[in-house]
């Protein structure tokens, strides 16, 4: 459970869910109910990690792709696995060119229920989370471009598929461990 839904989208500067969680759990004894506020909640490890923890949680981040992450990340639990994986499906047999075909099948995709709106979201999420990975940047912490970096042309569909299958993988626990 502990990189459950964290690394749907990693974010290299950020805390890690185990750091999070200790800090929780230190404090534990002296709070009985806290409400928490991450002034600065990056892609929304803080609040993941208290909603997994069933603690009331605020996240505030200037970022707008970070905001977006930690928002799907946080509001997504609902969305049933078998759907995602139905809609991904559908957009694989019209995405197996390249990156700009995925983004492409993701954006034709016109959602119809709020169920499919979080789904586009999580297509949004895996979309964004393997771009470092396909491309020629490399973390160092900071990124920066490798020119000695290859990167195979079936990279963005191995990544893409694994994200999507890891995505689902979660949501089937969080449904089965948070009902709520």
């Amino acid at each position: 459970v502990n990189e459950c839904v964290h690394r749907w989208a990693p974010y290299v500067q950020g805390f890690s869910a185990s750091f999070v969680q200790s800090v929780f759990e230190h404090y534990s004894q002296e709070y009985s109910s806290p409400i928490i506020l991450d002034p600065f909640a990056g892609c929304g490890t803080v609040p993941v990690q208290a909603k997994i923890d069933g603690y009331e949680s605020f996240g505030v981040e200037l970022n707008p792709l970070l905001q977006y992450i930690a928002d799907v990340k946080l509001n997504s639990w609902s969305v049933r696995p078998s759907q995602l994986l139905k809609i991904y499906h559908k957009l694989r047999t019209d995405a197996l060119a390249n990156l700009k075909r995925i983004k492409g099948g993701i954006d034709s995709f016109v959602p119809r229920t709020d169920e499919q709106t979080k789904i586009k979201e999580l297509l949004n999420v895996a979309f964004a989370s393997i771009l470092i990975d396909s491309s020629m940047l490399k973390r160092t912490p900071c990124l920066g471009y490798w020119r000695a970096k290859t990167v195979d042309d079936n990279a963005p569909f191995v990544l893409f598929n694994k994200k999507v299958l890891e995505m689902a993988e979660d949501l089937k626990l969080l449904q089965s461990e948070y009902r709520d």
